[in-house]
Order: C-alpha cells, then sequence, then structure tokens
C-alpha cells in the first residue's frame, strides 16, 4: 500500500484490478465498502470500464481534473460495491504522470485520512496516523500550505452537479451588483462544511472542508477562516450561520462575541439556488437527509414559497418518528416498519419490537433522505445503510426507465407518502418495479405541484444529487457550480446577508 503526495494532500493508492490488494487497503483503513475514487491513464482506459457520454468526457478531460460520477460497464471488485458507478478522473499533478508512464491499470487514488478527518497534508502526520495503514509513501519537497480535497462532479444530461467542491473549482469567487456592507462571514452546516467571505461586491465560496464530527476537522474549520481572513484581508462584522444549536459551525459562531444572524437550514438551501440563477422568488423542493425546522422537528422533506428576505413552507413530507436518534440513519428498519399496518408489517422480523417503539418519545422528521433509506430497507435491498447517500445509489442502480408505473400521491399541506412505503413493502423483492415506481412517484408528486404555482421552480438539496431524478423533472433549476448539498449552505447564508443588510 503507497501514499503519493497529490496537489492538496496525499493519496492512498493500490491497483485497482488487484481483488486482494483492494480489499487490503478497505481492511487496514476500516472503510468496509464506501466507493473509492479511480485514477486512469487516459480518457480511453476510462471507457473500457465505464459507459460515458459527451458530456462526463467533457468533464473528465477538462482543465480541473474533477472526480465525475459515471456508470460502470466493467466490475472491478471491491471498488464500488453494490452500486452502479465509479468515481474517475485522470492524472493531474507531474508525479501522477510519471507514474502512469511505468503503470498500465487503474489504481485506486482516495483520500489519505482517518474517517470524517481532513485529507492529510504532510509526511509525518501522515506516519502518525496512518502508519499502520501504509507500507510507502512517495514525498517531495513542495510543502501543501492549505489541505485540498478532490472535487467530486456529476453529469445530467447537458448539465451538470457539484458535489464537492474543491481542488480546480475553489475558492470560487462570485461578483455582486452591489458594494456590500457590512463584511459578512457564512460559516455553513455540520455536514460538508464550507464558508464564504462577502465583502466589496464579491462573494469566496471556501473549497471543501468536510463533516465537523472530530478535533481535527473542527481544528480545520479554524484554520480555513484564519487563512481567507489573511489571504483577502478580511475581518467580518456579521456573522451568519445555522440555526440547529448542536451544529458546530453555530456553536463557533456564538462564541465570536459577534452580531450573528441564524438561518434555517433547508431556506439557506433555497437561497443558494436563488443567488446561483439570479432569482427574486421560486417554489422550492428543499430535500435532504436532515435540517433543524423552525418548530423543532428534522425537516427534509420542504416545499417553500421562497424570495430573498423570506419563505412560506406550503408543503411537506408528512412526520414520521426518526427511532433509534441518530442511529436511525443507519439502522432505518424500525423507522420503517412502524409506518407499515399490521397486515404487511408481520411480515419482517422487526416488527414486534418496531411496534413497541412506535409510541416512543423520537424526533419527529419529514426527510426525505430517511424515506430513501426506509425504501431500500423496505424493497430487500439493505439491512442496513452502509454509508451516506448508499441507499439512494441503490435506488438509481435499479431504476428500469421501461417501467412508467408511479403512485399517485395526494396533494395536501402534509404529503402523505405512506400509501407509496406500503405498495413498495408489498413488492419487496422486486428491485426494478420497487426503485422505478418510488422515483416515478417523486418525480410526478414535484411535477404536479408545480403546475399549481405559477413560479419557476428550483431543486435543491442532497436528495437532488440523485442523477436519476434530475433527469425525470427535466426544466427546473437546479444546483450546479454551488452545491446541491450541504456544502451550498454557507453560500445561501451570505446571499441572504447580501440582500438583506
Amino acid at each position: 500500500m503507497v501514499s503519493i503526495k497529490g496537489l492538496g494532500g496525499f493519496h492512498l493508492v493500490c491497483d485497482a484490478t488487484n481483488e486482494k490488494a483492494v480489499l487490503e487497503l478497505r481492511e487496514r483503513k476500516r472503510r468496509p465498502s464506501k466507493p473509492f475514487a479511480i485514477m486512469f491513464k487516459n480518457i480511453e482506459n476510462i471507457k473500457k470500464y465505464c459507459e460515458i457520454n459527451e458530456n462526463d468526457e467533457k468533464l473528465i478531460l477538462s482543465k480541473e481534473k474533477p472526480i465525475v460520477i459515471v456508470k460502470k460497464k466493467k466490475e472491478l471488485t471491491g471498488i464500488a460495491p453494490g452500486i452502479g458507478k465509479y468515481g474517475v478522473f485522470l492524472p493531474y499533478t507531474p508525479v501522477h504522470f510519471l507514474l502512469f508512464n511505468f503503470l498500465d491499470f487503474p489504481i485506486v487514488a482516495t483520500s489519505a485520512n482517518i474517517s470524517n478527518d481532513p485529507i492529510i497534508r504532510d509526511s509525518d502526520e501522515l506516519i502518525k496516523k496512518l502508519g499502520n495503514v501504509v507500507d510507502y509513501i512517495l514525498d517531495y519537497n513542495r510543502d501543501i500550505v492549505n489541505a485540498c480535497d478532490d472535487s467530486v462532479v456529476q453529469s445530467v444530461k447537458n448539465k451538470f452537479i457539484t458535489m464537492r467542491l474543491s481542488r480546480g473549482y475553489a475558492p470560487k469567487s462570485f461578483s455582486i451588483k452591489q458594494n456590500i456592507k457590512p463584511n459578512i462571514l457564512a460559516v455553513g452546516a455540520n455536514q460538508k462544511n464550507t464558508i464564504t467571505l462577502a465583502f466589496n461586491n464579491k462573494m469566496i465560496l471556501s473549497p471543501h472542508i468536510g463533516d465537523l464530527g472530530t478535533i481535527d476537522s473542527i481544528e480545520y474549520f479554524e484554520r480555513t477562516i484564519e487563512t481567507f481572513r489573511r489571504l483577502y484581508d478580511f475581518k467580518e462584522d456579521i456573522i451568519i450561520c445555522d440555526k440547529h444549536p448542536y451544529y458546530e459551525s453555530t456553536k463557533w459562531a456564538k462564541n465570536q462575541k459577534k452580531e450573528i444572524i441564524q438561518i434555517q437550514h433547508h431556506f439557506a438551501h433555497a437561497l443558494s439556488g436563488l443567488f446561483e440563477f439570479d432569482l427574486n422568488e421560486a417554489l422550492v423542493f428543499a430535500w435532504d437527509g436532515t435540517g433543524y425546522g423552525d418548530d423543532g422537528a428534522i425537516w427534509g422533506g420542504e416545499v417553500f414559497i421562497a424570495n430573498r428576505k423570506n419563505f412560506e413552507r406550503v408543503h411537506h413530507f408528512k412526520y414520521f418518528k426518526l427511532i433509534g436518534g441518530e442511529k436511525a440513519v443507519k439502522y432505518p428498519a424500525n423507522m420503517a416498519v412502524s409506518l407499515l399496518n399490521d397486515e404487511i408489517g408481520k411480515k419482517y422480523s422487526n416488527y414486534k419490537l418496531a411496534s413497541s417503539l412506535k409510541n416512543g418519545n423520537f424526533p419527529l422528521t419529514s426527510s426525505v433522505g430517511r424515506i430513501f433509506d426506509m425504501v431500500a430497507f423496505l424493497g430487500g435491498m439493505i439491512e442496513r445503510n452502509e454509508y451516506e447517500g448508499f441507499s439512494g445509489m441503490l435506488i438509481e442502480r435499479y431504476y428500469n426507465p421501461l417501467i412508467k408505473e408511479y403512485i399517485d400521491l395526494k396533494i395536501n399541506k402534509r404529503i402523505n407518502f405512506y400509501p407509496l412505503i406500503e405498495f413498495l413493502a408489498k413488492n419487496r423483492g422486486n428491485f426494478e418495479l420497487i426503485s422505478s415506481v418510488f422515483l416515478n412517484s417523486l418525480a410526478n408528486l414535484i411535477k404536479k405541484i408545480s403546475k399549481n404555482y405559477n413560479l419557476p421552480v428550483l431543486l435543491t438539496g442532497g436528495v437532488f444529487q440523485n442523477k436519476t431524478m434530475l433527469s425525470l423533472v427535466d426544466g427546473f433549476y437546479f444546483n450546479q457550480k454551488i452545491p446541491v448539498n450541504d456544502g451550498g449552505i454557507s453560500v445561501g447564508q451570505a446571499a441572504y446577508g447580501v440582500w438583506n443588510l
């Protein structure tokens, strides 16, 4: 196992075609199933293993050289188990080009880090933290001052979505029509964190910082703020943050002894899209895994009429209990079965336990991300969610465009999705039918609601990283240059300040 210094940090590298080496890397890194990115010598070699279209090819060959999510053609054991896609990219540093003078096979090139920590940027830290993982280190005398991970993008027809904005794309600068006063620092969300500065007549979005779940990641977040203050000779007057009281970014903001403004999570998603497309108002579908709602519940299945100043929550998915709290994200079984009627629920081995927990004191949520998890469990695709987004990628893999069937959900203030859940549970094991009916039903719901409002339609939030989902609702706005997931939250927060302060 070798670690090689890249542009913004070290990669862990092995032969992607060697099953033993790949499984050994998984064992050593304690990463049982999350996909590895693969670096290929050239585009011709990518085409041997992947089905790529013209838009995919443009992204892969672009000067930024991001990781591009593409469809599998040939299975490489252990690289992306269970799902139908690879993350692929081409060499982008001299060391990579030199390396491929001697290699005729693709290599795993995954970030050298401990789970949820920032990418490692020097060999001393690498030895200290991953000395038991790597056998050799390829280093050289260019110091990496600021860590920077690889960017991740995905094409959607003739457009694209940004899933991780970093090397090659960030820091990203946006010009503003008016002069900004006061100076604004927006500190983003807790997952996929980024920060955004707004001053003079511009906004600056930072590279991907990551999930603020460890001491090292929080230190990296603070270091990034200090770096940006120094680089741009910037001193904030106001800090804008999320409303979630336990987000590390929010806690940091509250400790700065400066004026702060807190913006609801999904409204920030909406504002990021309004900003990207210069819209004054839109019908916004903000669907993701989690976000602190104004009523104290966990939102994530929201339909807003949003403008640059405020929003009206016109629809949302009917609340259900997050049985197990945060553990329900990984283990959705009890949450899912608790929603079924007795006749269908009795088919599941955890039915009695789920029934006994149904009336427990658990958080309420409207999250579409959690609905994806429940569908994957009830359909028999998973027993547990191996990593964030796994259920969505499985559902996307089994989608069959020839299946046009859908469940026509009724449009009310609170959208009752239980009939859809029950249909899918009745057809447990038929992965193609379940996946297709589920995505078709969500797409039909979006189209149906949109017809009731004479407004531009904006799709935002982590659920819309699903390429199939976006393809089914063609013609609407969705985040592209700004991350569609929580990486775009800081832009939405900053945009609120620009428009309202």
